[in-house]
């Protein structure tokens, strides 16, 4: 009872946060489900589990903040067409490396991007004039 408890206010909190910043549910879903799962998975696939369950919740979340996003007019449709092949292969290559890799490797990878995220954002670290260039040359292929 104690772990549905839990897991419902995990989903609350991680869907509040994805739909409030975009941040993606990730951030918070997989170091919860690393604590929530460890009694149940071995530290072989731990992190993998914490990481797919993330992923196929996070499609749910995903789906109802787009469409909220949508209903006020904040999504560019014309860049989600050309990025969703890319982020499509991307997945699919990283879920194929991901079994390849070991639970301490992602776990460091993990926190090491998290803290990489929030020292850009804390300092405020910003990269548009580079992404300009970038953003011209992506979308006028």
């Amino acid at each position: 009872m104690v772990e549905l408890v839990q897991l419902l206010l995990l989903g609350v909190f991680s869907g509040f946060v994805a739909g409030l910043l975009g941040v993606g549910g990730g951030l918070i879903i997989v170091p919860a489900l690393l604590y929530v799962l460890a009694a149940e998975v071995h530290d072989v696939i731990l992190m993998q589990t914490a990481i797919g369950t993330a992923l196929f919740v996070i499609v749910f979340t995903s789906i109802s903040s787009v469409w909220a996003h949508h209903q006020n007019g904040s999504v560019h449709w014309h860049n989600f067409i050309k990025l969703t092949p890319t982020i499509l292969l991307g997945a699919f290559c990283g879920a194929i490396i991901t079994q390849y890799l070991s639970f301490d490797f992602l776990r460091i990878f993990f926190a090491f991007f998290e803290i990489t995220v929030a020292l850009i954002m804390w300092f405020r670290i910003s990269t548009s004039g580079h992404a300009d260039n970038l953003s011209r040359w992506v979308w006028n292929w």
